[in-house]
């Protein structure tokens, strides 16, 4: 459940029997901010639901025609001696499982855990038991990626370049289209770069900027659509996902800076990302809360320094415009419930 909250609607006709010690196990975790926090939580709430449509302990079916139970901490009673300690989980686990072997010896038993020790264990009593795996891993052949590639003719292809724009309705055969989805325009070779406008059904030309912004200049297809994205107002949010050091947080202070800076479409520029210790919490460094939060935002304080330029006058610019308040850069958990008007936004990582 730490692992997936309704892990159990993945298993098809079976039983399921969750031991109390289990749940006194997760409760400790609810407050936990992170991921199992958030599951034991969702994990709770379904159990409450479930709770007012019978008895828990006597199994209610669900709508895969599994059936959950809560059980009691069971006892095995062959053999008696099996030196299991029951104040320890993972021992209740087993013992549960060792006595739903006995009650119904003509039923596959098997003990479904992510714990790797507590497979072993079991395998030494005999018990079958697997790792959790629902077996669908995605196919991120068919997740959204942002962009789609379509053959055109030669004609088409022309046009689009001259007119800087494409119909769609001239596209009989590209399928659907979602709004301000890139689009690779293909002819054997040859090939340019869109993005469909849904108010006006046509693929329009990216943005081509004359200069490099702050420096930066887009290298690849990606970059050409996230800058082109992040440069255009009317689309209000932007979302990159690439691996580290694909220039995702580059692109968009680069952009950000060229808003405030330049173009003055918004008043300040706000970099946020959120803290997550790698050895000890914040509280055990040194200084105040400016101090403290450094460590974790030296990686902008560096890019935004890169794109200052090189040598200490970079440096000196940057802090100049920190001070001035047109750059704030401050953790993810500071701006809860707080009004950001005519900034521009960066939430990273």
């Amino acid at each position: 459940m730490l692992y997936e909250a309704l892990a159990f609607k993945s298993f098809k006709n079976s039983d399921i029997y969750i031991p109390f010690s289990v749940l006194e196990e997760i409760d400790t975790f609810k407050r936990d901010m992170g991921e199992k926090g958030r599951n034991t939580r969702r994990f709770n709430r379904f159990i409450d639901r479930l709770r007012g449509q019978g008895s828990l302990t006597q199994g209610l079916e669900l709508e895969s025609g599994t059936r959950l139970f809560i059980s009691k901490n069971l006892k095995p009673q062959e053999p008696k001696a099996l030196g299991l300690d029951l104040s320890k989980t993972d021992h209740v686990v087993l013992a549960t499982a060792l006595s739903l072997k006995e009650q119904y010896p003509k039923t596959q038993v098997e003990l479904v855990s992510k714990d790797i020790n507590l497979r072993i264990k079991a395998d030494v009593f005999g018990l079958t038991a697997k790792d959790y795996d629902t077996g669908t891993a995605p196919d991120f052949e068919e997740l959204y990626t942002g962009s789609k590639k379509i053959l055109v003719g030669e004609k088409d292809l022309d046009i689009f370049r001259e007119q800087k724009s494409l119909k769609v309705s001239a596209l009989t055969k590209a399928g659907p289209f979602y709004p301000n989805q890139y689009v690779i325009l293909q002819n054997g070779k040859d090939k340019d770069f869109g993005r469909y406008q849904a108010q006006k059904e046509k693929i329009v030309s990216l943005f081509e900027p004359s200069d490099p912004i702050w420096g930066v200049f887009p290298r690849n297809k990606e970059q050409r659509f996230a800058l082109d994205a992040l440069m255009n107002d009317d689309i209000m949010v932007v979302s990159l996902l690439g691996k580290a050091g694909t220039g995702k947080t580059l692109l968009a202070l680069a952009v950000g800076l060229q808003k405030v800076l330049e173009e003055g479409s918004f008043q300040k520029l706000m970099v946020s990302r959120p803290v997550f210790p790698m050895g000890r919490d914040i509280g055990y460094l040194p200084g105040d809360i400016e101090e403290k939060l450094n460590p974790w935002m030296r990686p902008i304080f560096d890019t935004v320094e890169f794109l200052m330029g090189l040598g200490k006058k970079a440096s000196q610019r940057a802090e100049d415009l920190m001070s001035r308040g047109l750059i704030h850069i401050e953790p993810l958990a500071y701006i809860r419930g707080r009004s950001i008007p005519h900034q521009y936004l960066i939430v990273d990582e």
